[in-house]
């Protein structure tokens, strides 16, 4: 019995690990399997030519999305998936703790803070989901 944790690269609708975000844009990554589990954390990495500001919050749904990487009503930022990070401001490695899931399918949902000094085009995120059960 492996009680050891899970470790799933988050990877976009290309199979990139790197996820690139513009300077104001909006990406949704693959949408991932969620267990029960009791603890759930995500690592998140961003590189840039330039700054790196960026909202990462968890969305979740009862349903696989039917276009992948697209906006779908069926996929919905819970209370708990909010704000994982609200300006992921520099190119550290970030390790965030969230509250357990309460639905089976779960993705990112990315939006690059467009302010004057924000992300360059170049802008991408490394993201790995950490789940032990």
């Amino acid at each position: 019995m492996n009680n050891g944790p899970t470790i799933m690269t988050i990877v976009d609708k290309d199979n990139a690990a790197d996820i690139a975000i513009a300077s104001d844009a909006v990406v949704y990554t693959k949408a991932f399997p969620l267990n029960m589990v009791e603890y759930f954390s995500i690592v998140l990495t961003a590189v840039s030519d330039g700054a790196v500001k960026l909202k990462v919050e968890l969305q979740q749904s009862h349903k696989l999305p039917e276009t992948e990487g697209s906006a779908d009503d069926t996929y919905v930022v819970m209370e708990n998936g909010q704000n994982i990070v609200d300006a992921l401001a520099d190119e550290a490695q970030h390790i965030y703790t969230l509250k357990p899931i309460c639905l089976p399918y779960g993705r990112l949902k990315i939006t690059g803070l467009g302010a004057p000094s924000a992300n360059d085009a170049s802008t991408v995120l490394n993201a790995q989901l950490g789940m032990r059960g």
